[in-house]
């Protein structure tokens, strides 16, 4: 359903009366340009395949024979990520390994990082990587032995544990 200033916008538009909102005519900030950027490269299937496989820092190698990719290939998309600040390389002898760039805290990136490794079953940056059949998340206290256990706090009762769950 169009409202009475539906038209009057677009004969605006199309006559080019119409201004663009100087917010979005503006250009992009450092930020905005390397958000954009780290958004960019995630995008592709291949360099989000690559990610996910970062678990621990692994060689190019390894990435090839996982993802099934030719060397020039799986170097392409590694350097793409590397330029986009979201992956780290570090020389060991003739081979190159990559793990996940940390990115400055508090920043736009900081936040993308989050997401992609959350979203690819990765535990944050600084944790240790999830076992399988492991939910992520935070490291689990270890189990207390009976010696820890307070005996001055009685088990509750069925009626008061129902009220808990409630």
């Amino acid at each position: 359903m169009q409202t009475q200033t539906e038209p009057l916008a677009l004969a605006q538009a199309e006559s080019g009366q119409l201004q663009a909102d100087p917010s979005i005519a503006a250009p992009l900030s450092p930020d905005e340009r390397r958000l954009l950027e780290q958004l960019s490269a995630a995008a592709d299937p291949v360099r989000l395949r690559i990610l996910s496989l970062l678990r621990e820092p692994m060689a190019v190698h390894e990435i090839c024979a996982r993802l099934r990719l030719g060397q020039p290939r799986a170097s392409h998309h590694l350097a793409v990520l590397r330029d986009a600040g979201l992956v780290s390389v570090e020389a060991r002898g003739r081979h190159r390994f990559y793990r996940w760039a940390a990115p400055a805290a508090g920043g736009p990136a900081a936040e993308l990082v989050f997401v992609l490794r959350h979203s690819l079953g990765l535990p944050p940056l600084g944790l240790p990587p999830q076992r399988a059949g492991e939910a992520p998340g935070p490291p689990k206290a270890p189990p207390m032995t009976p010696s820890q256990l307070s005996p001055a706090q009685p088990m509750p009762s069925p009626a008061s544990m129902e009220d808990f769950l409630l």
